[in-house]
């Protein structure tokens, strides 16, 4: 640990002098601290955190109560620790915060970085105790009460994925903008390209390879998976008129059994293996690459784009449709989630998957190569990890 030489990388300003120039420079220790690494969106932007900063030689240890992709974060040196950070019972409360002490009193982490809101209720905790520097992100806009503002915490400067989740943070919480920084769901576009080999899951799902994939990929939890039960409501007529066309829906949650039951309909009445349910997956870039059309919110979304395919932004909170050059605007300003747009329906996505699947390749090719254009330029790995080091800067002196 370099604890001097990374004091001298906090300016006093919200901008970003030429100290930050040698923040960029510092090798650090950094703890990311979050529920868990199950399939999610904010999971995997914490799994590509990690591993952009750690190419850049920082060293990064993450505490979770673990999942899916802990073995991929273990591949590219990024330590884990598992704590019960998922749950807010008494017990896992207190062993959470006694694993949290002993591993920042022993670890000489220059930044603790919460993901999270039980782990950031515990990490302030720990910080009466034991003192370190916090900073925050915030991935969505979480669920406000009286009960959930009390006990809500915040870094000394905290992150947000998009410009609406900044102004949350301000009119819930009444953090000022000057604390808050924006980043982005940064996207490795070499692991979400149209070359990955895709041909094992085709296998294993018993895929035949010459049909068209229409791919949805969300939790399948009860407030995030309307599009999943729309495209079971839909697929009867969709295969009827495109009968060289299979629905793969990815992903697993609370209500992934009402979900195999609407499945099972939509196969009964399209006579024949429609919807295809792959479950909770961490092989994702196959999913992409294997799609011609795509279905997500979010950074799932972005990962379609990277990889080329032409997607329709659609989710529980609203619907934006076919992305294109006059979408970019709105996807950004609400992080690709379509707050404030108009609901999803059935008729709606039907409509457009329609409009995708009668258009020639070219047009089609089109459509996915502006996606990936957007991702190169606005929602690379690279700038996300700089969006980090830049936050991390922008900490007032530690006081003496």
């Amino acid at each position: 640990m370099i604890r001097h030489r990374y004091s001298r990388a906090y300016g006093k300003n919200n901008g970003v002098s030429a100290d930050a120039e040698i923040h960029r420079r510092i090798i650090m220790k950094i703890l990311m601290v979050t529920m868990g690494l199950g399939i999610g969106g904010a999971e995997t932007h914490i799994v590509e955190l990690s591993r952009a900063l750690s190419r850049l030689g920082h060293e990064i240890t993450v505490a979770s109560a673990g999942g899916i992709y802990v073995d991929e974060l273990e591949s590219c040196g990024v330590r884990h620790v598992t704590l019960p950070l998922n749950t807010k019972k008494p017990a896992a409360l207190r062993q959470s915060y006694r694993g949290l002490c002993e591993l920042i009193s022993s670890g000489g982490f220059d930044i603790v970085h919460g993901h999270a809101r039980i782990p950031n209720f515990i990490l302030s905790r720990v910080r009466k105790k034991i003192p370190f520097r916090f900073v925050t992100t915030a991935h969505l806009d979480f669920k406000v009460n009286f009960i959930y503002r009390m006990i809500t915490r915040w870094g000394e400067r905290t992150l947000a994925v998009s410009e609406d989740i900044r102004d949350y943070l301000g009119r819930e919480y009444g953090i000022p903008s000057s604390q808050v920084d924006i980043t982005i769901n940064g996207i490795d576009m070499e692991k979400f390209s149209p070359d990955v080999d895709h041909s094992a899951v085709e296998r294993e799902l018993g895929l035949d390879p010459s049909h068209r994939k229409i791919v949805y990929i969300s939790r399948i939890d009860h407030d995030r998976s309307a599009p999943a039960f729309h495209l079971c409501s839909i697929a009867q007529s969709l295969v009827r008129d495109y009968p060289d066309t299979d629905i793969v829906i990815v992903g697993a949650g609370d209500d992934f059994e009402r979900l195999t039951d609407a499945a099972i309909e939509a196969d009964k009445l399209a006579g024949r293996r429609a919807v295809v349910l792959a479950g909770g997956r961490a092989d994702i870039n196959r999913f992409t690459a294997m799609a011609d059309i795509f279905i997500a919110v979010s950074r799932s979304a972005l990962e379609a784009m990277s990889a080329g395919v032409p997607t329709v932004v659609a989710g529980n909170q609203g619907y934006l449709g076919i992305f294109s050059s006059e979408k970019l605007e709105t996807a950004r300003s609400t992080n690709f989630c379509c707050r404030g747009c108009p609901d999803a329906t059935p008729e709606q996505l039907e409509r457009d998957l329609r409009e995708l699947l009668a258009m020639s390749p070219e047009q089609l090719r089109e459509i996915g190569e502006y996606g990936r254009s957007v991702v190169r330029e606005h929602y690379s790995a690279a700038r996300m990890a700089q969006d980090y080091l830049d936050c991390y800067a922008r900490l007032d002196p530690p006081v003496s």
